[in-house]
């Protein structure tokens, strides 16, 4: 399922569209238990990448901060930010 025809880098077209996900507590709540999961060992609890204990030991991964939810999905999708 793609909910977005976006091409990678695509970012006019990503800014046209809204979060699909409703604003509500429930989600908020899923989001940061998948956040933590299964992306905090790399980018960090706070999105900055440097905090991050897996990327001590790589390079390249970027910081999330600064990024709109949207671009973060496309992001996710595509591969590339």
């Amino acid at each position: 399922h793609q909910p977005y025809a976006l091409e990678a880098g695509d970012w006019a077209g990503a800014k046209l569209h809204r979060n699909p996900l409703a604003a509500d507590a429930a989600t908020l709540k899923r989001g940061q238990r998948d956040y933590l999961s299964f992306c905090a060992p790399c980018h960090g609890r706070d999105g900055d990448a440097a905090n991050g204990h897996i990327a001590r030991q790589f390079s390249g991964i970027p910081s999330l901060n600064g990024l709109s939810v949207l671009l973060i999905y496309v992001a996710l999708e595509k591969g590339s930010v």
